[in-house]
This record gives structure tokens, sequence and C-alpha cells, in this order.
């Protein structure tokens, strides 16, 4: 569902770019430092792998809106 939200949503207004959720950590984290989006959707486990590098130095992005979807988010995440 997530694929078909940001595909009906490419028309051309916004940038959009989307990553598999099994492509390598270091590969999205270059995708997005060079893509600087403002928004980011995706699964909670992998929101909080890249909360970790952001905190390490590795994820150099300001996003305005992070949200999840599909998996629990739990407190420790």
């Amino acid at each position: 569902m997530t694929n078909r939200v940001a595909a009906s949503a490419d028309v051309g207004l916004y940038r959009i770019r989307r990553e598999s959720i099994t492509t390598a950590l270091g590969t999205v984290v270059a995708s997005l430092n060079e893509f600087g989006p403002e928004w980011i959707q995706t699964y909670p486990s992998t929101a909080a792998r890249l909360a970790q590098e952001q905190l390490e130095g590795r994820l150099s992005i300001a996003p305005r809106v992070v949200s999840t979807a599909s998996d629990v988010l739990t407190e420790s995440t």
C-alpha cells in the first residue's frame, strides 16, 4: 500500500524517491543524504535504524515529517 500511495502522488508536482526495504542500509543512507527528503514514510523498524544512523552522523537529513506504517510502533522504537 505504501508503494501505491507514493506512486499515485508521483505526478511531477512532488519529488518522490522509493527505496526497497531490501536495499542495504548504507545505500539507503547515501540516497537519502543526496535526495534530502522533506517527508519519510517507512516501517517503524527502518525508521529506528535511520534514526540511529542520524545519531551516529552518517545520515544528515532534516525531514519535516516522518511517518510510519505497517509494523507496530513500539515505545523502544
